[in-house]
């Protein structure tokens, strides 16, 4: 269950006019509303009577704990009681390094490196914890974004329970169909073959969405196309001697569209593996990369490949530097292993 806080307008002041206390005054008000995401929908759909609520200094015994709510300040607090480091990148730490995305922030997903990355080179000052969480079944990361200059700023959770990405969605469904049990947690107690079904579908239905979301618009130019096609063929063969060209005017429009649309650099939502996607692999963790490529038959060490860490937990092995992108003539190797 999800509850998003979309945008929060209000009208401030200092009454000694200082900007300082303003801007001070927009920060909190901003990790309140941050706060709320989490703590209503944990007040509103948990029952006292059912579960021990989060905080509770009197607790039932022989309940368990109630189901916690999660928000981008919850996220943060959790990273800093795991003992991860919180980082607060300014425009000066920026400024100094300005890498500072893909080396301290690479256990991220892409998603959440590209909007860090954004936020970053429209100058805002972002904090974030060094690598995503895993929090009873959530896994994924909370940031926030804010504009030094008045305070105000983007709250941002990004991430979804295990097995709630719309890859595993599908990987379900599919899974189900074809009556394998998947019921059964992977870590530790599912077989190879179980994760190697899960994997190869989440991924392929990950690739597939990453696909359409990047040429939807090549589709229907497509479309419209080929209705033009058609169209013009009518009318050139309602013209006497036009039979002939109609064939040659359908052949001229679509194929150099195709092969255009081809051209197209699409991203897909993987980014180079760390060492938190290895020690978190599954169904055992991985601590010898460069002997898990010549297992998966990407060997010797010196071959020029990567191993990829994917937005739906699956493990790939892709062309060095080609973790981010969709290339037509080389789709990745799917692996065994998921990071989450």
């Amino acid at each position: 269950m999800n509850i998003d806080i979309g945008h929060i307008r209000n009208v401030s002041w200092a009454k000694d006019n200082d900007d300082t206390k303003w801007i001070a005054y927009n920060r909190l008000r901003g990790q309140y509303m941050s706060a709320l995401e989490h703590a209503v929908p944990e007040r509103f759909f948990n029952d006292p009577a059912k579960c021990n609520l989060q905080g509770n200094s009197n607790p039932t015994a022989g309940l368990p704990e109630c189901p916690q709510g999660i928000s981008s300040v919850k996220a943060l607090g959790i990273a800093a009681a795991q003992g991860q480091r919180i980082y607060t990148i300014t425009r000066k730490v920026y400024s100094e390094n300005p890498g500072i995305v893909s080396s301290a922030l690479s256990a991220h997903s892409y998603d959440t490196q590209n909007r860090v990355q954004q936020s970053l080179d429209a100058g805002y000052e972002v904090t974030i914890s060094e690598r995503p969480l895993i929090q009873s079944v959530w896994t994924g990361a909370g940031f926030i974004s804010i504009d030094p200059q008045t305070g105000s700023g983007g709250y941002t959770i990004e991430g979804g329970t295990n097995g709630g990405s719309l890859g595993d969605q599908v990987a379900a469904k599919v899974l189900n169909i074809l009556q394998l049990n998947v019921e059964t947690p992977i870590r530790g107690t599912a077989t190879m073959a179980t994760t190697m079904a899960i994997t190869a579908v989440s991924f392929t239905s990950m690739w597939i969405s990453n696909v359409v979301e990047c040429y939807k618009s090549d589709f229907l130019n497509f479309l419209a196309l080929i209705m033009i096609a058609i169209a013009a063929a009518y009318i050139i063969a309602s013209i006497p001697g036009g039979r002939e060209a109609t064939g040659a005017a359908i052949a001229i429009i679509i194929p150099d569209t195709a092969s255009a649309a081809q051209q197209k650099d699409c991203q897909i939502s993987c980014s180079k593996a760390t060492r938190f996607h290895f020690s978190n692999a599954m169904p055992e963790p991985i601590t010898d990369v460069e002997q898990f490529k010549i297992d998966e038959g990407f060997g010797p060490p010196t071959s020029p490949f990567d191993v990829c860490a994917c937005e739906d937990g699956s493990l790939v092995i892709y062309s060095v530097s080609q973790c981010g992108r969709i290339n037509w003539k080389n789709f990745p190797h799917v692996t065994g292993h998921r990071w989450k």
